[in-house]
């Protein structure tokens, strides 16, 4: 995270010096120890009170997520160790405190309870019907049309397109990334190069590339910007050994047309804030913030 330079992103409740419960998530008990604390003590003091639980999205943070795409080595660690659950399990097994297979007998019990819940919800849509269509705002006002007279001629040769494409698609064969994204990549240049045919993520892709094969500077940031909010772009490639980044959009640079792609934290008005002055600093580029 290029947003934050401490150790742990609970630290700026050292600023309204507030107490920090620093966690790991495998220890059930001690998780639920320090919300109770940490309950009490806003209840009595009436005070901030943070809560760092070091944990892991197993499979990343949606399901349509590939983490292994930006942190390579540390999901095969992850895909290797033991869930909270199993963990649990185990400590209770060995202190004697549970009969084997009873923790099996509650897994099946509890899917069977969601599995139930997911029917009735799935009939009660069924007898409802479908939902009726809601009717337009009248408030809402019609926006004038658009005068296109205006607008400069952006189009490029295809030949500029395609040879731009061989090089922002190009990975060498001695960067190891993660083989997914190199046949993304070769999907990706087979299409536009033997099918003369784009989606709109390489859309995106080449119309950075036009802009800096004519010295113009494009400058992305966002959360998640590197790879993509939907995991389209992956501007930034991830050795899968050492995480050293390989930016290949960047073989089509110039001397003033440079390309620069940021993450960001998660907080809007900051980022945003600061790339509006960013765009006023460098007029002549192009300054994208990623919502």
């Amino acid at each position: 995270m290029e947003g934050r330079s401490s150790t742990y992103c609970t630290d700026v409740g050292k600023v309204t010096l507030s107490p920090v419960f620093h966690i790991n998530a495998d220890d059930v008990e001690a998780v639920v120890y320090a919300i109770q604390i940490a309950m009490e003590y806003r209840q009595m003091f009436h005070t901030d009170v943070f809560i760092d639980l070091l944990g892991y999205c197993k499979y990343g943070h949606n399901e349509g997520d590939e983490p292994r795409f930006t942190q390579p080595k540390l999901y095969k660690v992850i895909a290797r160790h033991p869930d909270p659950r199993e963990i649990y399990n185990r400590k209770l097994l060995q202190s004697g405190s549970m009969e084997k297979g009873l923790a099996e007998e509650m897994e099946r019990e509890f899917k069977k309870s969601l599995q139930l819940r997911l029917e009735q919800v799935k009939e009660k849509k069924r007898a409802s019907g479908k939902s009726k269509k809601e009717e337009p705002c009248d408030q809402i006002k019609r926006a004038p049309d658009f005068d296109y007279e205006a607008v400069l001629k952006t189009t490029v040769p295809q030949k500029t397109l395609l040879q731009l494409a061989e090089k922002i698609y190009n990975i060498q064969k001695e960067v190891k990334v993660f083989p997914k994204v190199r046949k993304l990549y070769e999907a990706e240049k087979a299409k536009l190069i033997q099918m003369q045919r784009a989606d709109w993520a390489a859309g995106e892709f080449l119309t950075y590339a036009t802009l800096l094969n004519e010295s113009v500077s494009v400058r992305l940031t966002g959360q998640d910007t590197e790879r993509g909010t939907f995991s389209h772009r992956h501007a930034v490639l991830y050795n899968t050994e050492t995480e050293e980044k390989c930016i290949p959009i960047r073989q089509v640079e110039t001397e003033t047309g440079r390309f620069f792609v940021y993450n960001s934290l998660l907080s809007e008005y900051t980022a945003l804030g600061f790339e509006y002055g960013y765009s006023c600093a460098m007029p002549n580029g192009l300054t994208i913030w990623e919502a």
